[in-house]
């Protein structure tokens, strides 16, 4: 199911009988735009840029990509651009500078590739993952007031209120003060730290910081302590796909202890909020999640 979906492209899209560069659009458990760029039409390429445009907002953002880090698809140079949920409504373009001064340009949305899902032939399981897609992007949008803000963490839940979501044990000197859901495609879980200074976090980093799926799921995740600009110290745990959120994670931290959550359990915390936005972005994650699973684990 994921290669079909990784293959779809809706007509307005180029393809490869078309024209020699095409995209594709990946959705399973990060969503990417990903333009290919046919090999012999750009051995000259001088530089790509990714530009993001929110046209409601006038926002923009442009990525310069190191064209010495591409990865090969055939024999295509591969340009993924990931894109948060509330991010779906953009307009997405790479362009691409020759050396002869000349540019190509390819533009699209996931907003655009999702409608298309809906309209088009395919599989029930892929519509109801495409239009869940929307929901989640739409209530993530709603939630960091996408255009005025940056995407940023829902810092309002503290211990209390994930205490079904997190078992924090044997913490000693340093306690678990509270936990924040990232709204992205593949969600970060973020465990706020009272009683570790930075040398510590890295005396621990250094030491062992480790996540798994408690049954035993090989999924690659990854945690570690990280400084922020306001010099808090916290756990960042990345690489939870949307299917496996409802599995129970397991971060170690060696000589520290542990930290057990449920990605759902974080869903259902944002779902009961005195936050009209945060209870419609946690059902809009649950339904999301849900829709990957039932796409994908079957």
């Amino acid at each position: 199911a994921k290669a079909a979906i990784d293959a779809i492209k809706t007509d307005a899209q180029l393809t490869a009988e078309e024209a020699r560069d095409w995209q594709s659009v990946t959705i399973d458990d990060q969503i990417k735009i990903n333009f290919l760029l046919n090999e012999a039409d750009h051995k000259n390429m001088q530089s790509v840029t990714i530009t993001y445009v929110n046209q409601e907002m006038e926002v923009e953002k442009t990525v310069i990509v190191d064209i010495n880090e591409l990865s090969k698809y055939g024999e295509f140079y591969k340009v993924p651009a990931e894109v948060a949920p509330a991010q779906i409504g953009d307009t997405i373009t790479v362009i691409i500078l020759e050396a002869d001064g000349s540019t190509t340009e390819l533009s699209t949305s996931i907003a655009a590739y999702c409608n298309a899902l809906i309209k088009g032939d395919y599989s029930a399981e892929v519509k109801e993952l495409a239009k869940a897609t929307l929901e989640y992007g739409q209530a993530a949008s709603n939630a960091f007031n996408y255009g005025n803000t940056e995407i940023a963490d829902i810092t309002g839940l503290d211990r209390d209120s994930v205490a079904d979501a997190v078992t924090v044990k044997n913490d000693g000197t340093g306690a678990v003060r509270g936990a924040s859901f990232v709204a992205l495609t593949q969600p970060e879980f973020r465990f706020y730290t009272s009683g570790i200074d930075e040398a510590a976090a890295v005396a621990y980093n250094n030491a062992g910081v480790s996540a798994v799926y408690a049954d035993g799921t090989e999924e690659l995740l990854t945690a570690q302590f990280v400084k922020k600009e306001d010099g808090s110290i916290l756990i960042e745990v990345k690489g939870v796909s949307a299917e496996n959120m409802d599995k129970t994670i397991i971060v170690t931290v060696d000589g520290l202890g542990t930290i057990e959550f449920n990605g759902y359990l974080f869903a259902k915390a944002l779902s009961v909020s005195n936050n009209a936005a945060y209870r419609d972005l946690g059902a809009a994650l649950y339904n999301y999640s849900l829709a990957a699973q039932t796409l994908f684990n079957s």
